[in-house]
């Protein structure tokens, strides 16, 4: 969402509200006391993503870009899946 702010404006409200609703759907069957790992899930996700999309955007080998970019991508499109089941 972060770099679709920088990159795609328009795009970060889907991605805002897509993200919203994966909150919703762990709330809902989050086991008592596991909400600090969750979060932790979240941290690590948030950074290994926005690391594949730096290394997409700002990389000087293209192979690796486009690698990173297909990486970021088959994440975010596991994400939708996940939501529109």
């Amino acid at each position: 969402m972060e770099h679709l702010w920088l990159f795609d404006g328009p795009a970060s409200d889907s991605t805002q509200s897509a993200r919203d609703q994966v909150l919703d759907l762990i709330a809902a069957v989050l086991p008592p006391g596991r909400e600090t790992d969750v979060l932790a899930w979240q941290i690590e996700a948030k950074a290994a993503h926005a690391n594949l999309l730096h290394r997409a955007v700002f990389n000087l080998d293209p192979n690796d870009a486009a690698w990173a970019r297909r990486m970021a991508d088959r994440h975010t499109a596991e994400c939708w899946a996940f939501l529109l089941g």
